[in-house]
């Protein structure tokens, strides 16, 4: 089978999985996305790969090296080649900042947060290490989290902004 049997095929899969909708003109990814992104995925040649860059590579050709297919449309589960352009990690992240999605929420804004900024003020306020009273294991127990979480609040690994 020739390498654009291959690429029919593929792109036969990719389309049957896909709603356009027609304001705007998105091609979206009604399959399986990635976590927290939003981003569409689907296995080829074996490989899991990003809808999005497997519509590139379909309709456009392959992707050449260190270079990441971005969104006109800032839609991660797009798949119309024409709301795709080609961009190095700078081009992406300036597009970023330029449409105000740069940046994850932190603190309390961030998603599933257990804990406000005043209780981790006062986990690093009240620990002591090698105090029975106030190590991890106790103030795990006390704010309803696991040790290691503390850990990571104590040493500054998490909430660092604070």
């Amino acid at each position: 089978m020739n390498r654009w049997a291959v690429y029919q095929s593929e792109k036969d899969k990719l389309l049957a999985n896909i709603q356009m909708i027609p304001e705007g003109g998105c091609w979206v990814w009604m399959g399986q996305c990635n976590g927290g992104a939003g981003y569409g995925m689907m296995i080829w040649n074996d490989k899991r790969q990003f809808t999005h860059r497997l519509s590139w590579t379909i309709h456009r050709g392959p992707i050449p090296e260190r270079m990441f297919v971005c969104h006109h449309c800032d839609v991660p589960s797009c798949c119309n080649p024409d709301h795709l352009f080609l961009g190095t990690c700078r081009e992406n992240n300036l597009d970023s900042i330029r449409k105000g999605r740069w940046g994850r929420p932190r603190g309390e804004d961030a998603p599933g947060v257990k804990l406000t900024a005043d209780q981790v003020r006062e986990i690093r306020a009240e620990y002591k290490p090698y105090h029975r009273e106030f190590s991890t294991i106790a103030l795990a127990k006390k704010y309803g989290m696991g040790k290691s979480q503390i850990h990571l609040i104590v040493t500054g690994k998490t909430w660092k902004h604070l």
